[in-house]
């Protein structure tokens, strides 16, 4: 039987080497990789090795009973930098074809060989992770996007990889983030950030985790470029139809984002609250505020501690566009919308909008006119 898996492998290979899929040998690996568990890591460990994804696998271990092994002298192809560009654009779209399968198929059985793969399972990851942003194609773009899906669902599933799949893709994400406004723009999604949007819907409790675990820094420290890409994405995160309000604000990621600063970061870390305010209340599901009487506390406390942030900072006129006075940090004001003191005070309104048992907060002529609630 291992001989039969070991055929059906080597037709794969030829497939990828000669940059064809062939519907024939795709059925014929579909059908070896579903008789078992024991097929479906046979057949990853030995592609992985025919294509020079993984090294230092012996033929014996290739062969044995691969199921309950622990691969530790496997290398992935992210600590090999040959291996991990040794497949051309033409060959890598017709590996992703036939690693889709194979990927999916770990779903539902990854706790009972998790120890024998997950090395070269990130090898996988590596491999898709290294294509994100230098495909040329449509046809790479194509199955490149549900292959690393599939990658970091089940990198979410693991139990040993730590999710660096998922921080990985969220940190290529973030850093395409240029702009606050982009994040309405649903046209200009890259496909990792589609590829990211299917993971969190999927397991969108490990993506508030890693977030949380990348946030937590954030906030002790004076605001970065980074710090405001990471807001970004969440705010993409939030605006999706089928975003849990009511799951996020129990998640601890929420109780950072809403803390109040410390003085340290000034008002631009205010403004990046209120910005995600701004996407937030409208997107929350209305039974938020009858669910969940601490999420109210937390938006009025951080709305209150903004009106005294932004009183105390924002001038008495309105602020020019090119005018970066206000920020602590001038890189930020390119990034980050100014907000004149009258956008300010229409962004309040706006937010007591929502509350069903609050008249809208009145808009005061001046800045002066603000007491300091805190």
């Amino acid at each position: 039987m291992a001989a039969a898996a070991m055929s059906v492998v080597g037709d794969v290979v030829h497939c990828i080497r000669h940059k064809n899929v062939d519907q024939d040998v795709l059925h014929a690996f579909v059908q070896e990789i579903e008789r078992s568990t024991n097929a479906k890591v046979l057949a990853l460990r030995t592609l992985s090795q025919q294509l020079g994804l993984v090294s230092d696998l012996s033929e014996s271990e290739v062969s044995s009973d691969t199921s309950t092994r622990d691969v530790r002298e496997v290398v992935p192809c992210g600590q090999d930098k040959h291996a991990a560009s040794s497949m051309c654009e033409e060959e890598v779209i017709v590996f992703f074809q036939f690693g889709l399968p194979l990927v999916q198929a770990f779903h539902p059985v990854l706790h009972e060989c998790e120890s024998a793969i997950h090395t070269i399972l990130s090898a996988w990851a590596s491999v898709a992770l290294k294509w994100c942003g230098q495909g040329s194609t449509l046809e790479l773009q194509s199955v490149l996007e549900p292959f690393l899906v599939a990658v970091c669902v089940l990198d979410t599933q693991s139990t040993t990889s730590h999710h660096t799949c998922l921080k990985a893709l969220i940190d290529i994400v973030a850093g395409q983030s240029s702009t606050c406004s982009s994040v309405t723009q649903v046209s200009d999604r890259s496909i990792e950030l589609n590829a990211l949007l299917h993971v969190v819907h999927a397991k969108p409790s490990v993506f508030y985790t890693a977030m949380h675990l990348l946030m937590t820094p954030d906030h002790q420290l004076v605001p970065t470029p980074a710090t405001m890409h990471r807001w970004v994405l969440l705010g993409h995160v939030v605006i999706q139809p089928w975003f849990d309000s009511v799951t996020f604000v129990s998640t601890p990621l929420w109780s950072l984002l809403v803390q109040p600063p410390p003085p340290r970061q000034g008002v631009a870390t205010v403004v990046l609250q209120l910005w995600f305010l701004a996407l937030f209340l409208p997107a929350a599901a209305a039974s938020i505020w009858t669910e969940s009487s601490s999420a109210i506390a937390d938006v009025l406390g951080l709305l209150w501690h903004a009106i005294a942030a932004c009183a105390a900072v924002l001038p008495r006129s309105l602020v020019p566009p090119s005018d970066v006075t206000m920020w602590d940090h001038a890189q930020l004001a390119d990034a980050i919308p100014i907000f004149t003191p009258d956008q300010v005070h229409s962004a309040f309104a706006t937010y007591w909008t929502h509350w069903a048992t609050k008249p809208p907060i009145p808009i005061p002529t001046t800045l002066d006119d603000l007491d300091d609630p805190l």
